[in-house]
This record gives C-alpha cells, structure tokens and sequence, in this order.
C-alpha cells in the first residue's frame, strides 16, 4: 500500500480518533458488522426523555470523522477547530 502511494495516513489518523470517540460517547462501536464499514451506515443512540442523547454539534463532528472518502475526512487542524472540541 505504501510503495504504490495508495495508503493515505492523515484519514486514517482522523478514522482512528472518529471510532474511540463513538465509541466512549455511546457505549459501543459505531460499526456492527463488516458490512456496515463498507456501507459507512452506522445510528446514533435514540432520543432521551425528547432529546438527543447526542448533541447535533457531536454528532456533526462523527460523521465528519467516519466519513467513507477519505479525501471527505478533517484534517486535524479542521478537527481542533470543530464547533463541539
């Protein structure tokens, strides 16, 4: 992957923090199987009492991270710079 420049570290460094954050604001990975990683598809907890469990700021900010294009992911300047951090 590295040798034919088809490994691209920045995303994936962004993919990474994407999947802990999910995870330790939910209680669980966002991803339940293979299939939904390659779909991209994963569901934010349900509303609480008539409000999100998430804030719509947050879950901007996970989207944003676990985007399937690569190319579609934050920097991590743009990361820092997020309305949520």
């Amino acid at each position: 992957w590295i040798l034919f420049g088809c490994y691209h570290g920045q995303p994936a460094t962004i993919w990474s923090p994407g999947i802990l954050l999910y995870e330790l604001l939910c209680g669980h990975l966002p991803f339940h199987t293979n299939e939904d990683i390659v779909r991209g598809q994963f569901f934010f907890p349900p509303r609480v009492g008539g409000f999100w469990f998430l804030l719509a700021e947050c879950q901007c900010l996970l989207r944003w991270c676990l985007c399937m294009d690569p190319t579609d992911r934050p920097s991590l300047e743009e990361l820092f710079e997020h309305s949520w951090l």
